[in-house]
């Protein structure tokens, strides 16, 4: 029933997210230029775990759940209405109250609806929906790139890895503190080391502010100490 409940509750959230693009709820929000990356390195992106370094808290995964989270992605073998579209799927964990607490893991489906022309926005939600029957997109890869390339603030060499990423489920279209946007269902930092360079990450941070991102509503992920 738990489980139930919360697939209920990711339903409910892609459907608020893939409509999210279309509710205007700040003056200033979304950001103008606002968008998903162009030039992006799929297969670099899910060739490793991701861990949430901060994230925004949402109802499917509260705070007492930023602990120990990391996401990881490889291609589907099998997704009937894909029609040839990139699939994934998708194991998300985290853990409850701290971090030796109760393991609470999902697993996902991810489709990329338009891989031409938005190559870093995916529709992702629970196994059971046809994804690939859908365009919209609830997870959007806005900016990624390596350690050394945000220290230097300069763009990403091409073939380099990822090694941080900023994720938002879709247009940030509520606005927060000092005129910042962010999307209700979700905003995540991503980095590719549980115990990334604070210096890094402060980095990753101010990138997110200059996209226009509520960086408030971001919240530190617990990982010392963690048994993944």
């Amino acid at each position: 029933m738990k489980l139930f409940n919360i697939l209920l509750l990711l339903t409910l959230t892609c459907v608020a997210s893939q409509n999210a693009s279309t509710t205007f709820l700040g003056r200033n929000c979304p950001p103008d230029g606002f968008d998903s990356l162009n030039e992006f390195d799929f297969d670099e992106f899910i060739s490793a775990r991701w861990y949430a370094i901060e994230q925004k808290e949402v109802r499917f995964q509260p705070l007492d759940q930023f602990y120990c989270v990391y996401a990881e992605y490889e291609l589907a073998d099998f997704c009937p209405f894909c029609l040839g579209r990139p699939k994934i799927t998708v194991f998300n964990s985290a853990r409850k109250g701290s971090v030796t607490g109760e393991v609470r893991s999902v697993n996902f489906r991810a489709v990329v609806p338009s891989p031409r022309r938005h190559p870093a926005r995916a529709t992702v939600g629970p196994r059971f929906l046809p994804l690939g029957l859908s365009r919209s997109t609830n997870y959007w890869v806005v900016d990624a790139g390596s350690y050394a390339d945000i220290l230097a603030n300069e763009p990403r060499p091409s073939g380099t890895p990822y090694e941080w990423a900023i994720i938002t489920t879709g247009r940030p279209n509520r606005e927060g503190a000092d005129g910042k946007c962010y999307t209700r269902t979700g905003m995540w930092i991503f980095a590719r080391n549980s115990d990334a360079d604070l210096t890094v990450m402060d980095a990753v941070r101010n990138r997110a502010a200059e996209l226009g991102l509520d960086t408030s509503q971001l919240l530190p992920v617990e990982h010392t100490g963690c048994t993944y």
